[in-house]
């Protein structure tokens, strides 16, 4: 079995296949669980706010940048570029699409970076609705977005540079 024994546990983790990173203070924890009766971990990387995995890449958000690793090697992901973050200095959260090209990062609004290529990554756009985003989910052609004001946003991300709001729920 494995323990931790940070103050931050679990304050940032997502899974990629049969792994899962999380986040227990300053480092990321890789923790393989092919063996659900005998989880092991396998090895450590870069610690970040927000983390979501696509194809072979991992993406961890901090404050200021968002950063995206080759991970087709689970337990040793190489660092392959970064980008930094403008807006609130705050990320609220991460998603990416399937292909792992476009990353949306809720910090001031919702930046739209082409990560096709890491090295050079670049924002496409910054969506701004007038709400600031605490959490992101990306699912085919449309990204959810949860604000601090009890809403709940569903826009349209089938062409990213050209965001748009197609429906909203008020749950408080």
């Amino acid at each position: 079995s494995i323990s931790f024994a940070g103050e931050n546990f679990g304050s940032g983790f997502t899974r990629a296949g049969s792994f899962y990173y999380l986040r227990v203070d300053a480092v990321c924890n890789i923790i393989s669980f092919v063996d659900p009766d005998n989880l092991a971990a396998v090895g450590t990387t870069r610690a970040g706010n927000y983390y979501t995995a696509s194809v072979d890449r991992l993406f961890i958000a901090t404050s200021t940048r968002l950063y995206v690793l080759d991970n087709s090697i689970p337990s040793a992901p190489v660092e392959l570029g970064d980008w930094p973050l403008g807006g609130s200095g705050f990320v609220g959260s991460l998603a990416v699409t399937a292909d792992g090209n476009t990353a949306f990062v809720a910090s001031g609004g919702i930046h739209v970076v082409d990560t096709t290529t890491p090295a050079t990554m670049t924002e496409l756009d910054l969506f701004t609705y007038g709400r600031f985003t605490s959490k992101l989910h990306r699912e085919g052609d449309r990204l959810y977005s949860d604000d601090t004001n009890g809403t709940l946003s569903i826009l349209d991300a089938s062409t990213p540079t050209a965001m748009a709001v197609i429906g909203e729920y008020q749950y408080f």
